[in-house]
């Protein structure tokens, strides 16, 4: 197999940076200032509904999740909240998810928002609990190619997902099976698959009649940041020219790690890495890709 990676991949692993919220205590003096405006025009405090509770459910790239509770109003039960400071570091990323989610409204294969709160420290959204655990864990877990036939049912719900946001006018940037969960504990089922994670999308603009114009000399309508998780993202990223069809290309990997059980490319760094994503063909080695059961 060479140099490709076998999963497990611990540094698939470091690539995923995390930033627990600071207390109000710990935000520095200079970041204060930031309280003074809200980036979600919802107001309000989070405890007047919500009872939050020590029991961390994960970490994203700019906050942490816990459960939280309610026994009022319409939305009596156990949820998730996720908690921002509103630093300056975080406050730009935390303003384009909660802008994102609510622009996405209600699609079976993406994350809900059930509530939004805003003080003058943090931003708190409140979205459903998916107990099923991510789409990585079930990668893991099973330690072997899927048959087609299950990797097909995974791809339908990815590309559901991806087919809403998009017409949405929001690319989500950073596809990978850790931002998939399965919304029922228990449940294998890929339509119980939720995409979540929205800290690095962001919008794009759609034209009337849900078609994208651009032409090529026109730069606005490309992205040029690079963001993502390296082994998912497409060749165009890294000469900061890319459009929502990165997320496509992210969809692909997927389905290949799905359908070998190793990443299509994965060099001996980062650098080797990604110079095969730019310039290499995507492998089909034998025996993982040679003839075999459908399912």
């Amino acid at each position: 197999m060479g140099n490709l990676c076998l999963l497990p991949d611990t540094r698939f692993l470091e690539l995923c940076t995390f930033q627990v919220c600071r207390r109000p205590d710990q935000i520095k003096s200079r970041d204060r200032g930031v309280g003074s405006f809200y980036v979600t025009e919802r107001k309000g405090n989070i405890a007047s509904k919500y009872r939050i509770t020590k029991k961390v459910l994960g970490r994203g790239s700019y906050g942490v999740v816990r459960e939280c509770t309610t026994q009022r109003g319409p939305h009596v039960g156990r949820y998730a909240v996720k908690t921002v400071s509103r630093d300056r570091a975080a406050l730009k990323h935390m303003r384009r998810e909660a802008e994102v989610l609510l622009r996405l409204g209600h699609h079976p294969n993406v994350l809900t928002v059930v509530d939004v709160f805003e003080d003058a420290y943090h931003v708190h959204l409140v979205m459903p609990v998916y107990g099923g655990g991510a789409l990585f864990d079930r990668i893991l877990a099973r330690g072997a190619a899927w048959p087609e036939s299950d990797a097909r049912g995974v791809l339908r719900h990815v590309l559901a997902a991806v087919a809403h946001c998009h017409a949405c006018g929001v690319v989500h940037r950073d596809l990978k099976p850790e931002n998939f969960l399965y919304g029922l504990a228990g449940s294998a089922a890929p339509a119980h698959l939720k995409l979540i994670d929205f800290g690095l999308a962001r919008s794009f603009e759609i034209k009337k009649g849900g078609e994208v114009h651009r032409t090529a000399s026109d730069d606005k309508n490309f992205m040029k940041t690079r963001v993502g998780t390296l082994f998912y993202m497409c060749p165009e990223i890294f000469d900061r020219r890319y459009n929502e069809k990165c997320d496509t290309w992210s969809a692909g990997v997927i389905l290949y790690v799905l359908l070998c059980g190793f990443f299509p490319f994965c060099g001996r760094d980062d650098a080797d890495t990604t110079e095969q994503i730019r310039s290499r063909q995507v492998p089909f080695p034998l025996p993982e890709w040679g003839p075999g059961p459908a399912g």
